[in-house]
């Protein structure tokens, strides 16, 4: 699958329900993650491949958001495809996806366990988002599909669901807490979870109001809870996206208090807040991005990166240089200025070339606020027709005087991956993790990797 194909596969995948003209598609998201280490030196890194995926039993096409650390140094994280399920692609089966673990063997290597294999449509399929963790050790997450038959969201049937997953006897007992309709309450969700006190907070991509995701009726999305009611959740919609100030939020949630959240939608930066812990939630939209100044980037992805200063930083995948269709995409800054306004900053624009082209993922920020990222294409003009397989790159803002360097070329063979979509996580030691979505050690053109490059 060439890029052209990759490309048009994401912004179908992140889409789901049919935009109005005045809002770009998104693509692919992820939460950015803030953790310790120094400053990261490009010219000192190795990389090495971690897990090559198989399909069946352990997954396919690891996914969008990021791979959380637990407090042992374990590694976990979601495949789109794959697994024992008996969903099917073209009377194919392919899986229904997976949540796996990843663990650092006492003499080297990492080693793969599964924790949960998703069965069928009814249970739940295509889990893609930040899988996160509460206090007591269990997993929650979303599945784009599945659930139900409705909402058929490009590969599978079905609008939705919110799982969790606990640890009981050494093993992992699911439960589902929550199937989104794809009507008032909202349908394919895709970002990940945040948990505050026993509420959990997130987005769907449609639904919401009068629209729903079925047809022409898409919707603009949702913002949502899940609350504990004795053995139960309870849905709640606290917001619902118009298509004037941006729709369809998709990317994992940046919590900066527990009284605000930020997050992105296909067409702005938003801001959820209350005045207190009992108040009620009211969204306010930073920054909207205008088709008619494409320089400054478009199609805001993945999640965002919040400073000590206030300042949110990220990603869009369209916008920028136009050597791209549509343009490559830009690293960007937004700051509070006058008033309730806030002003953008492009600290880079992609090339296409070897700096990379179209990120679909968010940053990491590391403690010195030195920025990570990856590409979905670009790079190695070798690789994928010429058009790259993708790299990971990092910036230290500096307004207009920003530099990119990379870090990695991907190269798309056995010891290498091919389209990263998903963000990079950090260590303590400042080593950073991530997974692409396709190469590898596996058939044709593998069913993706988890890669390491440290230090």
């Amino acid at each position: 699958m060439n890029s052209r194909a990759i490309a048009a596969f994401t912004v179908a995948l992140l889409v789901g329900c049919a935009p109005p003209a005045s809002v770009n598609a998104p693509a692919p998201v992820s939460l950015p993650v803030t953790s310790g280490g120094g400053p990261f030196s490009p010219a000192a890194h190795s990389y090495d491949l971690l897990h090559g995926f198989t399909g069946a039993p352990d997954g396919s096409w690891p996914d969008g958001g990021h791979m959380t650390f637990d407090k042992a140094g374990n590694l976990y994280g979601a495949t789109y495809t794959g697994g024992m399920g008996n969903c099917r692609l073209r009377k194919v089966r392919v899986g229904c996806g997976t949540i796996f673990e990843l663990s650092p063997r006492q003499h080297g290597g990492w080693s793969e366990r599964i924790l949960y294999s998703f069965k069928n449509l009814e249970d739940g399929a295509s889990p893609f988002s930040t899988l996160t963790f509460d206090k007591s050790g269990s997993i929650y997450g979303v599945t784009l599909a599945g659930g139900n038959r409705g909402c058929l969201f490009f590969l599978f049937h079905g609008c939705g669901t919110v799982f969790e997953l606990v640890p009981h006897n050494g093993k992992w007992r699911k439960s589902t807490l929550h199937v989104f309709s794809g009507a008032n309450d909202g349908g394919s969700p895709l970002g990940g979870l945040v948990f505050d006190g026993g509420t959990l907070y997130g987005t769907a991509k449609c639904g919401g109001g009068d629209y729903s995701c079925y047809g022409s009726g898409s919707g603009a999305g949702v913002f949502f809870e899940l609350a504990r009611s004795s053995t139960r959740w309870a849905e709640k919609i606290l917001e619902v996206f118009g298509r004037t100030t941006g729709g369809y939020p998709g990317g994992d949630l940046t919590v900066e208090d527990p009284n605000t959240i930020f997050g992105v939608t296909a067409g702005s930066v938003y801001m959820m807040s209350r005045p207190s812990s009992s108040g009620s939630w009211s969204e306010t939209t930073l920054y909207f991005f205008r088709g008619n100044d494409p320089s400054k980037g478009f199609s805001p992805n993945g999640g965002l990166v919040l400073d000590s200063a206030g300042d949110l930083y990220g990603t869009t995948y369209g916008g920028g240089s136009q050597e791209c269709d549509s343009g490559c995409g830009v690293v960007f800054e937004i700051s509070p200025s006058s008033g309730s306004s806030w002003t953008e900053k492009v600290l880079h624009t992609f090339s296409g070339g070897s700096d990379g082209r179209w990120p679909a993922a968010g940053l990491t920020r590391g403690a010195d606020g030195t920025l990570f990222g990856t590409t979905q294409d670009g790079g190695d003009g070798a690789c994928n027709d010429g058009w790259g397989c993708g790299v990971v790159f990092t910036i230290k803002p500096r307004g207009a005087s920003s530099t990119e360097r990379v870090l990695h070329v991907f190269e798309n063979n056995r010891n290498d991956g091919k389209f990263p979509l998903s963000a990079v996580t950090r260590d303590s030691h400042g080593s950073l993790y991530g997974s692409t979505w396709f190469g590898g050690p596996g058939p044709s053109s593998g069913d993706g990797t988890v890669y390491e490059i440290a230090r």
